[in-house]
């Protein structure tokens, strides 16, 4: 893949990882001739339908996770995370008609910077089947008790004082008789369920169920089946901010110009900018591409970046 990014003009070989790595842009295109000389194609053509090829991999798993449980892409913000990313997300957001998307200043270090920030998280489920026509409140009551104890007693281990700690709760259901189930997030006040709390559930159950398969059926038994507790220790990381960015003076000025492929014999010459000098409100518009030392962006026609007080990129469409 870095390879057809280089042959393509995405990625400068000469600034990668800002300069630290030199690539071999000789080699890079030898290995995309292979590929070019088995499908017939030109060199460009064939970098073009590894990256292409590429970015339809990962629409297909973005798909899986917002078109697949019933949410629309296209009304979705995104997030790229991982160093590479930045070079497709752009394209990727094209194709699925998102109109907004970030690419965090370190990107490279998402994955990295949200394990040290993010909650700490303990989840446990159990097994306690009942349907709506015959709730066993005492029997769920108790599995919740438990896991909710264990939850507790996790939290307090790991050092989270009371006010710090926090429960989420959700149970798997179905139709009766139905081969799959679906996960519900539910509210649980006072540490059990009461007796009014059951038309929620149920409820909340249909509408999940329509959202996912957009089909519901009120008139059947909805069958519980698993519950779960997820214990959260708030470590803080909710409230840090880093040190904010002076404003933008004036337009960024681009560092240089090369040609970019960008598909059906579209290969202009695009202008390149140094993300890292960007001051807050810095506003770049594509096709452009943004280098930064860990991550490349490369912004498609009637994109737009602009740089946030902490050096994040938000991207709109026109």
């Amino acid at each position: 893949m870095t390879d057809a990014n280089v042959v393509l003009g995405i990625i400068d070989p000469d600034y990668y990882l800002g300069g630290k790595i030199k690539l071999d842009r000789a080699k890079a295109e030898a290995a995309v001739d292979k590929i070019a000389k088995a499908l017939k194609l030109t060199r460009l053509e064939a970098a073009y339908a590894i990256y292409t090829t590429s970015n339809h991999n990962m629409i297909a798993a973005i798909e899986d996770i917002t078109v697949n449980e019933g949410i629309d892409p296209r009304e979705s913000y995104v997030i790229s995370g991982g160093g590479a990313t930045a070079c497709h997300i752009g394209d990727m957001a094209r194709l699925l008609n998102i109109r907004s998307f970030m690419v965090p200043k370190f990107a490279a270090g998402l994955s990295a910077f949200g394990g040290l920030i993010s909650d700490v998280r303990w989840e446990e489920m159990g097994t306690q089947h009942t349907t709506d026509r015959e709730f066993d409140f005492a029997k769920v009551n108790a599995l919740l008790a438990r896991l909710i104890k264990g939850g507790t007693a996790f939290l307090k281990r790991a050092g989270f004082s009371p006010d710090k700690q926090r429960f989420e709760f959700a149970f798997q259901g179905r139709y009766l008789y139905q081969s799959w189930d679906i996960e519900v997030p539910f509210e649980l006040e006072g540490g059990k369920l009461k007796k009014d709390d059951l038309p929620k559930l149920v409820a909340a159950f249909h509408a999940m169920h329509e959202r996912i398969y957009t089909i519901k059926d009120e008139a059947d038994v909805v069958e519980f089946t698993t519950w779960k507790v997820r214990a959260m220790g708030d470590t803080g990381g909710a409230g840090r901010k880093g040190t904010a960015l002076p404003r933008q003076q004036g337009k960024p000025a681009a560092k240089s110009r090369r040609a970019v492929y960008l598909g059906k014999g579209n290969h202009p010459q695009v202008s390149i900018y140094e993300g890292a000098n960007f001051g807050a409100g810095a506003r770049v518009e594509g096709p452009a591409i943004i280098e930064l030392p860990t991550t490349t962006i490369l912004l498609q026609p009637k994109q737009a970046a602009t740089t946030d007080e902490h050096g994040n990129f938000l991207v709109d469409s026109a």
